[in-house]
């Protein structure tokens, strides 16, 4: 076909030349004769041949990228059709203007009823999508507002049945500023977030036993002093009042350490809410407490008082905090110290958990967080990579810098803001 267009020209061409000097002799027997006029003529029909040859040309390029366009076109469609991912574009108000057959089956909606229409009219028409569509458009304004691509978590019922999406939201600008227009990738994450979710946990009752020894000691010691005291109670010796405050405070010592085990312990969803890092830390202090003391570790607490709160799911967090702590005593010697510091910028909450212990490699730092790699020797490697997933689910950053037999420190930054219940 190409050929046969690249032809054309060439066939014009010939045709052109033969009518000029068809023309020329007819002027050249009924008209003026003279050189100077058939000169003239000539030239003017020469001008004039070009440029309608010219016309043509542009004519059949523009024609040719237009089918160009049109074929690549139709390769982008079968691709974006054939992906198991929703892709929705939208133009600079919002309004649908491309979606793909998955996005289309998804929504169990023809193209007609979204495109052209906005996020906030589909609401409206559409109420089993309302909250869906509204948490869509609110979602837009923040990528736009940004000026950068975001990712969000969005649920949708599909028949019968809950699904959450990982969705990316790409804006793009005019060169002046203005908007053009937004891309929206989402892919379907419910199995994977299962299964993070089953990894998670899995590792949280692995905490849970090896807690369970230190746990066992520090509860032993109040119920000691809680025996002795009863024994006092039923000879009539000494001061009943005192006895009863002392036994008091140990019931209540063991009510704490029983309550921060339930909190890591339970299987449980996890809301988002407003939670002080420094009550956090004394929870988690009061568990780790004894293991440090069995290890010959003391452990050094410096807080930075009226911390802004941090959005964050308080079991996770926790479990983050007693995965970095554990490590820290396992890793010191008898005699040396874990300095654990809160404090504050005005976009974060930074924890850091410094040792003195055996420290690491550079190169093996950067592996931190791989399934099974550890330097324990019946580590699995799935408490770092664990924290990780945690704290990224946060929007947070846990960094990591040790030098050998120098020790390690490790510090965890949450940002401060208010974000919505997840449940």
């Amino acid at each position: 076909m190409s050929r046969i267009k690249s032809d054309i020209p060439i066939f014009y061409t010939i045709i052109g030349f033969l009518l000029i000097l068809v023309i020329d002799l007819v002027f050249w027997q009924v008209g003026n004769s003279t050189p100077t006029y058939i000169l003239w003529s000539s030239i003017k029909s020469w001008i004039g041949f070009l440029l309608f040859a010219f016309v043509i040309y542009r004519y059949l390029v523009k024609q040719q990228q237009a089918k160009l366009l049109v074929e690549n076109h139709d390769k982008q469609a079968i691709l974006i059709n054939s992906i198991s991912d929703f892709i929705v574009f939208k133009d600079d108000k919002g309004r649908w203007s491309e979606v793909n057959n998955f996005g289309q089956k998804l929504y169990n909606l023809e193209k007609e009823d979204v495109l052209g229409r906005t996020d906030l009219e589909m609401a409206e028409l559409f109420p089993k999508y309302f909250e869906h569509f509204k948490y869509c458009y609110d979602t837009d304004e923040i990528a736009w507002g940004n000026g950068k691509p975001i990712h969000v978590d969005e649920l949708l019922i599909v028949g019968e049945e809950e699904r959450l999406f990982d969705v990316l939201k790409i804006p793009m600008f005019h060169p002046d500023g203005s908007r053009k227009g937004l891309y929206a990738i989402g892919r379907d994450i419910t199995e994977l977030r299962k299964s993070e979710e089953l990894l998670i946990k899995n590792e949280k009752l692995s905490i849970v036993g090896q807690l369970a020894a230190g746990v066992a000691h520090e509860i032993r010691n109040p119920l000691t002093s809680l025996k002795g005291f009863v024994n006092l109670c039923k000879e009539n010796e000494g001061d009943k009042e005192l006895y009863l405050k002392i036994m008091h405070n140990e019931l209540e010592r063991i009510n704490d350490i029983v309550d921060e085990l339930l909190v890591i312990a339970r299987p449980q969803k996890v809301p988002m809410k407003q939670n002080d890092i420094n009550k956090l830390l004394d929870g988690v202090t009061i568990l780790m407490e004894t293991e440090a003391s069995i290890a010959g570790v003391s452990l050094q607490i410096h807080k930075e008082e009226k911390l802004p709160l941090i959005s964050c799911g308080e079991c996770q967090i926790k479990q983050v905090l007693i995965n970095i702590i554990k490590n820290a005593i396992e890793a010191s010697n008898a005699d040396s110290t874990v300095t654990i510091t809160t404090s504050a910028t005005k976009e974060n909450v930074t924890v850091t958990i410094e040792d003195e212990g055996c420290g690491m490699k550079r190169a093996d730092i950067s592996k931190l967080g791989d399934p099974f790699f550890t330097m324990k020797e019946n580590g699995t490697g799935l408490g770092m990579m664990v924290s990780l997933k945690i704290i990224e689910a946060h929007e947070g950053t846990l960094s990591i810098q040790s030098e050998i037999n120098q020790g390690s420190t490790v510090s965890i930054s949450l940002p401060i803001k208010q974000t919505n219940e997840k449940n």
